[in-house]
């Protein structure tokens, strides 16, 4: 099984030896390193990459001659399916320049992680190099094509739309790293394999730093009391043993953290539920706490599907990896979105608390976990009571195999280069009656259609849910939201399409990574 790490040192800072030695035993057959860099008042993007192993003085030494910059360093473990002139990250994005000059490149990707619906065994590609080839390549293309300059190309990449799209590829963790020739990188994933430090991160701590200087001091603390005593009976004379830290319970299932003391007498340790009174697997659904959260929005994600107010006491063990509650049936959809910002889970609370049915967790639930200051979201009052709404109703999602099929669709579309023009559509697709005026409805009505209602069109009557689609379409192109490609792209914007073995540029020059690597950049 192949094995990748992507480590980000901060400016300023060289990651610890003893860190970087660990990674490179782990991910000892290939290498990549990106900075930006200058070369005069010019901004460059330098980087190189090998299929070689590193030595660790090397790798030292390059991240020391590196340090005024942040710098970005890939390592991998390839033991199937990997082309060592293909697959070696970062990919590049290059954009043409102007003459016969060499294309620039603008863009150093990284990802490492679970991607099973670009999983090709026995074709001699990594599977990032596939997702990379068939899905975020072209995606790039596309909003490159539709940009401004460089700026709105990096702010296009930046977006959470962008960010959600290749997490929708992830299966259990990943982390993705953007580097752009100028600005801050873009960094995302959900990996609670990784780690953050006061030099940089990493995705992968293969178990270094595991123990951190609380858990050290409480090491020290109890070896200290088995050897004499606490510090209070050494200073009091006492003779008595200290009372010994209560053992952890042994039979908590994987996942399941104590939140409250319910049941003392014979507690079910075999139910998740049972430490949450109200709840049941009928109508509850245990769900661990996105590792990504950011800040804030880890607590205020556990506020919103346990309905607590602002100033409620949180459940203990929140801060755990792997801390889960029940997320009402109901909810399970809103619960399973991809958010990492705290103004991410804003607007999730925002839509949840429109849609959310009363009751989503009990007053009897939250007085036996030990929290205060419930606030029970109410139903919108134009959402009957007697009618609740499934959250799949609004939050449509796809098996992995279709998912992956209409993936491969929409990406041979926009790739195709017989597609014809915006322009041609708009002129044909005008002539036909609008659906709205046929049907005698509103244009504006269609903005009530729930995904239910849409799905029930487009499976009973295809036809006339491309039409509703088209005269949206429509709508868009008459509000200018559409950019309609030029005939001649102008020589400022072309792209340069990375060869099928994405990698770095060849340049004449020796570049500053060149120099401390030994190889042409």
């Amino acid at each position: 099984m192949n094995t990748a790490v992507i480590i980000t040192a901060e400016p300023g800072h060289v990651p610890p030896r003893g860190y970087i030695q660990t990674a490179l035993k782990e991910c000892p057959t290939c290498y990549g390193i990106a900075i930006q860099d200058k070369e005069g008042e010019a901004p460059v993007l330098d980087t190189s990459a090998s299929s070689k192993q590193i030595d660790i003085d090397d790798l030292m030494k390059i991240l020391e001659g590196t340090k005024d910059q942040r710098t970005l360093v890939y390592l991998g473990k390839m033991t199937q399916d990997f082309n060592p002139e293909d697959d070696v990250q970062p990919f590049i994005f290059q954009q043409a320049t102007q003459g016969d000059g060499d294309p620039e490149d603008i863009l150093a990707v990284f990802i490492e992680g679970d991607f099973p619906n670009y999983s090709k065994p026995g074709d001699g590609h990594t599977d990032e190099y596939w997702l990379w080839e068939k899905f975020i390549f072209p995606m790039l293309l596309e909003k490159f094509e539709a940009s401004d300059d460089l700026e709105d190309f990096y702010r296009r990449i930046r977006s959470s739309t962008f960010e959600q799209a290749v997490m929708n590829t992830v299966s259990h963790r990943a982390a993705a790293v953007f580097v752009p020739l100028v600005g801050d990188i873009i960094a995302f994933g959900r990996n609670e394999l990784g780690g953050k430090f006061d030099w940089g991160a990493t995705s992968n701590r293969f178990g270094w730093g595991d123990q951190t200087v609380l858990d050290k001091a409480a090491s020290t603390a109890v070896a200290a009391v088995k050897k004499g005593g606490s510090r209070l009976s050494r200073l009091m004379g006492s003779t008595a043993a200290p009372t010994p830290a209560p053992e952890a319970p042994k039979e908590n299932p994987p996942g399941v953290h104590n939140t409250a003391d319910v049941n003392k007498s014979k507690p079910d340790r075999t139910n998740p539920f049972e430490k949450w009174p109200g709840t049941s697997a009928a109508t509850h659904t245990m769900y661990t706490v996105p590792v990504g959260l950011q800040g804030n929005a880890r607590n205020r994600w556990i506020r919103l599907f346990l309905g607590l107010s602002p100033d409620a006491e949180l459940p203990k063990g929140k801060d755990h990896k792997d801390f889960m509650i029940p997320v009402a049936n109901d909810l399970v959809g809103f619960a399973q979105e991809q958010v990492t910002t705290n103004d991410a889970v804003k607007q999730l609370s925002d839509r949840v608390k429109r849609f959310q049915a009363p009751g989503s967790v009990s007053e009897q639930m939250k007085e036996a976990a030990g929290v205060s200051g419930v606030k029970n979201p109410q139903r919108p009052a134009e959402q009957p009571a007697d009618s609740p709404r499934s959250a799949a109703d609004f939050l449509p999602e796809s098996p992995a195999d279709e998912a992956k099929a209409t993936t491969e669709l929409v990406t041979e579309w926009a790739t195709n280069p017989k597609r014809p023009p915006m322009l041609d559509i708009q002129r044909i697709e005008a002539k036909w009656p609008l659906f709205s005026v046929s049907k005698g409805i509103k244009f504006e009505d269609m903005a009530h259609w729930s995904i239910a209602n849409i799905k029930q069109m487009a499976k009973k009557y295809p036809n006339e849910m491309a039409r509703a689609f088209s005269e949206m379409r429509l709508k868009v192109f008459e509000l200018g939201g559409f950019k309609e490609e030029p005939a001649v792209k102008p020589a400022d914007k072309q792209v340069e399409v990375p060869s099928p073995q994405p990698g770095p540029a060849q340049t004449t020059k020796k570049s500053r990574l060149a120099r401390l690597t030994g190889n042409a950049a």
